[in-house]
């Protein structure tokens, strides 16, 4: 099963406790909180921060300039919701509604984002003609935790939202219930 964490990095990982540059840095007790996540479950990350570049790439490398540690964890980038309304526009889109679209991109229907393996999703029919895309069900092959301190997620994510203390940031207690809730075993109902 995949096991993604949509990470926000201010409040989650950076707190105003650990001040570089006159800007909030990265608080190391909340990074290594983090690797405890991740070491309990085996989960990836795909950055849902403002601290988020236009590809994962460069992402990877902005994060590594900053320290962040699990720079080699991170397969993905949510996009900028608001860019897709008008140009220019800081109308602000739910982070919510930017976790949506890529877990259904990526993982409801993958064939979106991986149009190489789009024939593995393809059903067909006993003649070899087309009958359906696949797709999967919540939790079948997947499962997944949004750290955040804000709290504009849809209410499809409350199960795997953990909104966190922006001034103190991932707290020991959040760690447990991340990892509970990585390996949980939910069916979708």
């Amino acid at each position: 099963m995949d096991k993604i964490i949509f990470l926000d990095i201010d409040g989650v990982i950076s707190t105003p406790r650990t001040i570089k540059d006159g800007m909030w840095g990265l608080t190391d007790d909340c990074q290594y909180r983090l690797g405890t996540i991740i070491t309990e479950t085996n989960a990836k990350i795909v950055l849902s921060s403002s601290w988020r570049l236009n590809t994962v790439e460069t992402t990877k490398e902005y994060m590594q300039q900053h320290g962040f540690l699990f720079c080699n964890d991170i397969i993905g980038v949510t996009i900028r919701g608001y860019h897709y309304i008008i140009k220019g526009s800081s109308l602000p889109i739910p982070r919510g509604v930017e976790i949506k679209q890529w877990i259904d991109t990526h993982l409801v229907y993958p064939w979106h984002a991986y149009p190489d393996r789009k024939e593995s999703w393809t059903e067909r029919n006993a003649d070899g003609s087309f009958k359906i895309m696949r797709h999967q069900r919540l939790y079948e092959h997947y499962n997944y935790l949004i750290l955040d301190d804000d709290t504009d997620m849809l209410l499809e994510h409350k199960d795997h939202f953990i909104n966190c203390d922006g001034m103190i940031g991932l707290t020991d207690e959040e760690v447990i219930k991340a990892i509970e809730i990585l390996n949980s075993d939910t069916k979708a109902i």
